[in-house]
C-alpha cells in the first residue's frame, strides 16, 4: 500500500514538473513575442518570468477546464495601468491560441498587475550615462581620478572616456551625457560640464551624483513629427485609412514597397483599437532605424474591429535600442485612454495641441 502511494506521488511529481517546464518554455516564447510587439525588453527579467510561471500553474488548470476567477479590482487595474493592461492583453491573445480557449478580462487584470510591477522596476532603475573625463596632468593622476569616479558611480555610468585637453578639438560630444574636467574648457559645449579637483572632494562627488541622477527631459517631438500629423482624413474603412496614411508617410520618408501590407498583416492578426475612439496600429516588423509616429485625425469615425475610431496613431518602432520606448508607450496609451484629451484633439486637430496634451499632464500619470 505504501509502495503504491509513493509511486503515485512520484508520478504526480513528474507530471507537475513537466507542466512547469512546458509553462516556463511557453512564457519564454511569449516574452519574446512581447518584445517583438512593443520593443520593451522583459526577456531577461527572471523575477517576472518566475512570477508569471507561478501564476500560470493554477491559470493553466482554469483555462483547460473553463473555470472562472473573479477580479474585484478589474476596473481600477484597467484604468491605472494602461500599458501593463495592453501587454497582458497581448499575452492573453497568445494564450488563447495555445489553449484554444478565451481569456477573460478578470484573468488579464491579474496578469497586468504582474507586468506593472516589472515595468515600474524597469522604469525606476537608474539610467546609466556616458561621461567624458578631461585631464591636463600626467597619466597617473588621470588614472587615479578614473578609478575614483568608476568606484563611486559604477551604478550610474555606462562608459567613462578619458581625454587630454589637446584631444578635444575633433571630439564628437553627441554620445556624451556629462563632461567632468580638471581644467576650465574654453570651447562651447551643449551638455553639462562639471569642474572638479585632481582628487575628488565631497563637494565634487555631490555635484556629480546630482548630475548623473537627473533625467533628460522627455521630448515628445522626437517621436511625434509635425510633418507626420495628418488631420481631416476622410475615408470610410480602416483599410482605406491605413493605406492613405502609409502613402503619405512614404511620400516623406523612404519606406519598403510592402509597407502597407506589413501594417495590414499585423492588423489582421488582432485589431489595434485601444482606449477612447483610438487605434494604435503598426507594421508586423521593425522598419525605420529610429522610431517615428504618424497621427491621423479622421473627419468621421470608422469602425476598426471592436469600436469606432477617430484618432489613429501609426507607430513605426525603430530597429535601434531606445531607452525611452517604455515612457513613449505609457504616455501615449494614457493619452488615448483619456476622454477629455481625445475630445480636445478632435476639436483642435493639430500637432501643437497633441504635444501640449502629452506635456501638460492633463491625463493621469503613473
Amino acid at each position: 500500500m505504501c509502495g503504491n502511494n509513493s509511486r503515485n506521488q512520484l508520478i504526480q511529481y513528474r507530471e507537475n514538473l513537466v507542466i512547469r517546464n512546458e509553462i516556463y518554455t511557453k512564457l519564454g516564447e511569449i516574452l519574446e513575442s512581447i518584445y517583438q510587439e512593443f520593443h520593451i525588453d522583459l526577456r531577461g527579467n527572471l523575477e517576472l518570468h518566475m512570477s508569471l510561471a507561478q501564476h500560470m500553474m493554477p491559470m493553466d488548470i482554469r483555462l483547460k477546464y473553463g473555470l472562472k476567477l473573479a477580479n474585484p479590482l478589474l476596473e481600477n487595474i484597467r484604468s491605472m495601468y494602461p500599458l501593463a493592461w495592453q501587454i497582458a492583453g497581448f499575452m492573453a491573445a497568445e494564450l488563447e491560441h495555445i489553449y484554444e480557449a478565451s481569456v477573460s478580462d478578470d484573468e488579464i487584470g491579474y496578469l497586468a498587475v504582474i507586468f506593472e510591477l516589472a515595468l515600474q522596476k524597469k522604469e525606476h532603475s537608474p539610467e546609466k550615462k556616458n561621461v567624458l573625463l578631461v585631464c591636463v596632468s600626467g597619466r597617473g593622476t588621470s588614472q587615479l581620478l578614473r578609478h575614483q569616479i568608476e568606484s563611486r558611480f559604477y551604478d550610474h555610468i555606462d562608459r567613462l572616456y578619458v581625454k587630454g585637453t589637446l584631444e578635444l578639438e575633433d571630439r564628437d560630444f553627441e554620445e556624451i551625457d556629462l563632461v567632468v574636467t580638471t581644467v576650465p574648457l574654453n570651447r562651447g559645449i551643449q551638455i553639462p560640464v562639471i569642474e572638479i579637483n585632481e582628487l575628488l572632494t565631497l563637494n565634487n562627488q555631490a555635484e556629480m551624483r546630482l548630475a548623473l541622477q537627473s533625467d533628460k527631459p522627455f521630448l515628445w517631438e522626437s517621436y511625434y513629427k509635425e510633418d507626420l500629423f495628418f488631420s481631416d482624413l476622410c475615408r470610410e474603412h480602416k483599410e482605406e485609412v491605413l493605406e492613405q496614411m502609409c502613402e503619405m508617410i512614404s511620400e516623406r520618408y523612404p519606406m519598403p514597397e510592402d509597407f502597407f501590407q506589413s501594417v495590414m498583416n499585423r492588423e489582421n492578426t488582432a485589431s489595434t483599437d485601444i482606449g477612447i475612439r483610438s487605434a494604435l496600429p503598426h507594421p508586423d516588423r521593425l522598419i525605420p532605424e529610429s522610431t517615428m509616429i504618424a497621427v491621423g485625425v479622421l473627419r468621421k469615425p470608422v469602425f476598426w474591429g471592436k469600436k469606432e475610431v477617430s484618432l489613429v496613431i501609426l507607430a513605426l518602432i525603430g530597429k535601434g535600442e531606445d531607452p525611452d520606448i517604455q515612457k513613449f508607450y505609457e504616455g501615449t496609451i494614457r493619452l488615448l485612454s483619456d476622454a477629455a484629451a481625445i475630445s480636445e484633439l478632435e476639436a483642435r486637430p493639430d500637432h501643437q495641441t497633441l504635444i501640449r496634451l502629452l506635456n501638460s499632464g492633463s491625463f493621469p500619470r503613473l
